[in-house]
C-alpha cells in the first residue's frame, strides 16, 4: 500500500534537490574547489548549479527561474564561505557547516517550490508539468530518484567522509598515505556505487562479497604492528562507508512506493 503523501510538484521538486546534489558534487570541478574565495569562480559555479536543476525541470521557457536558481546557490555560496574560515582545521565544524549548508540548500527549494505551486509566486513559464514529465511521466521521476539517491550515496557520502576521517589521516605517516593520485576517491565511489546498485536491484547478498573481495586485497597492505592505525583507518572508512551507502540505497528504493507511483 502507497503512503499518501502531500508533496507539491514532485517533478519540480525532485529536478532542482537532483540539480543542487549533480552540479555541487559532479559539475563542481576540482579547480573551482580550490578557489571559492575568487567571487567570479563562486559565481560562475552556482551558474553551472542553476543551469542543471534549471535544464532538469524542463521549464524552458521560465528565464525568472533559471535567475532565482542562480542567486540562491550563489547567496547560500557566500554564507558557506564566509562560515568555513570559522571552521578551519576542525572537523566537527566542518561536518556540521557541510550538513547546515545542505539543510539550508534544501530547504530553500522546497520552500520555492511550495510557493510556486500554491501561486505565492508567480513565475511565468512554470506552470503544469515541465518538458521533461509531460514526455517521460512517472518514468522520468523515477530516474531523477535513482539519479539523486546515487550522486547522495556516492560522491556526496564520499565528501562527508573525507571530512569526518580527517581528523584520523593526520595520525598516518606520509608512507601509509602513499598510493596512487585519487585512488581511495575511486575506490570509495566504486564500492559505494555498487552498493547503491545492489540494493536497489534486491541483492543485498552481493554486498558481503564486495566486503570480502576488499578485505582480501587490504590484508596484504598490513604486514605488522606499526600499521595498526592504517589497519584501523581502513576499517573505519569501510564500515562508515558501507553504513551510509545502504541506508541512501534503503531510502532511495522507498521513495517511490511513498510518493504512490510503484
Amino acid at each position: 500500500m502507497a503512503i499518501d503523501v502531500s508533496v507539491p510538484s514532485p517533478g519540480l521538486l525532485g529536478a532542482l534537490m537532483v540539480g543542487h546534489f549533480l552540479g555541487n558534487f559532479v559539475f563542481q570541478t576540482g579547480w573551482m574547489a580550490g578557489r571559492k574565495e575568487r567571487l567570479r569562480v563562486v559565481a560562475a559555479h552556482a551558474g553551472i548549479v542553476a543551469v542543471v536543476s534549471w535544464a532538469l525541470t524542463g521549464y524552458f521557457g521560465s528565464w525568472a527561474l533559471l535567475l532565482i536558481l542562480w542567486v540562491v546557490h550563489f547567496v547560500v555560496a557566500l554564507a558557506r564561505d564566509a562560515g568555513a574560515s570559522v571552521a578551519e582545521d576542525s572537523p566537527n565544524k566542518t561536518a556540521v557547516l557541510f550538513v547546515s549548508e545542505q539543510i539550508v540548500r534544501l530547504s530553500i527549494l522546497i520552500f520555492l517550490v511550495w510557493a510556486v505551486s500554491s501561486d505565492v509566486v508567480n513565475l511565468q513559464g512554470v506552470s503544469g508539468e515541465g518538458a521533461w514529465a509531460r514526455v517521460f511521466g512517472d518514468l522520468y521521476l523515477r530516474l531523477l530518484v535513482v539519479v539523486g539517491g546515487w550522486v547522495v550515496a556516492a560522491p556526496v557520502v564520499g565528501f562527508f567522509l573525507g571530512i569526518l576521517l580527517s581528523r584520523f589521516e593526520r595520525e598516518l605517516t606520509q608512507a601509509q598515505k602513499e598510493g596512487l593520485s585519487r585512488g581511495g576517491y575511486w575506490i570509495g565511489l566504486s564500492e559505494r556505487s555498487l552498493i547503491y546498485l545492489f540494493i536497489l536491484v534486491g541483492e543485498p547478498s552481493g554486498i558481503g562479497f564486495l566486503a570480502a573481495a576488499k578485505s582480501v586485497f587490504r590484508i596484504g597492505e598490513l604486514r605488522d604492528e606499526k600499521d595498526r592505525k592504517l589497519a584501523e583507518y581502513i576499517l573505519i572508512g569501510t564500515l562508515m562507508s558501507f553504513t551510509l551507502a545502504m541506508i541512501v540505497g534503503l531510502l532511495t528504493k522507498g521513495i517511490p512506493t511513498a510518493l504512490g507511483f510503484e
